[in-house]
């Protein structure tokens, strides 16, 4: 029993294979059951409009792509995760920018501060000297971007 069933799973997925690939003949894109690490990169993602497309592609009677669709876009909240994906990538990138900003800044300040910086070895109190000021704002300005 077990085996009639595998059988008949395996017919379908060979069927159904043969029907994607029957539908990607004719295009110049790669199939998407094709994937591999190599050729990965060359497929678009992150948006539910191509998963939309592929459904509506392999499953022929659009009846039932649509009825697919709409569960994944109902219940499954599909469309919805990808539009949160999209603006969290657009967060990281954001962050990121700031963050290396953010690395510039202090570098900047850092070679300020020893710019600025008097060892002074005379007995001269070290407020006293040229740049105190200077040297003054400027390193608290780099423990405060700190």
């Amino acid at each position: 029993m077990r085996l009639r069933r595998q059988a008949r799973e395996w017919t379908a997925a060979a069927a159904f294979e043969r029907h994607v690939r029957a539908l990607h003949a004719h295009t110049t894109s790669p199939c998407p059951l094709d994937v591999a690490p190599g050729t990965m990169l060359g497929y678009p993602c992150g948006s539910f409009s191509l998963i939309e497309a592929d459904l509506r592609a392999a499953l022929t009677p659009l009846p039932r792509a649509e009825a697919v669709l709409d569960a994944l876009r109902g219940a499954g909240g599909l469309g919805v995760a990808f539009e949160v994906r999209r603006e969290l990538i657009n967060f990281k990138k954001a962050c990121l920018a700031l963050f290396h900003d953010a690395q510039r800044l202090e570098l900047a300040l850092r070679r300020q501060t020893m710019f600025f910086f008097v060892d002074n070895p005379s007995r001269v109190a070290f407020h006293l000297a040229p740049h105190w000021d200077e040297y003054a704002a400027v390193a608290t300005a780099l423990e405060r971007a700190r």
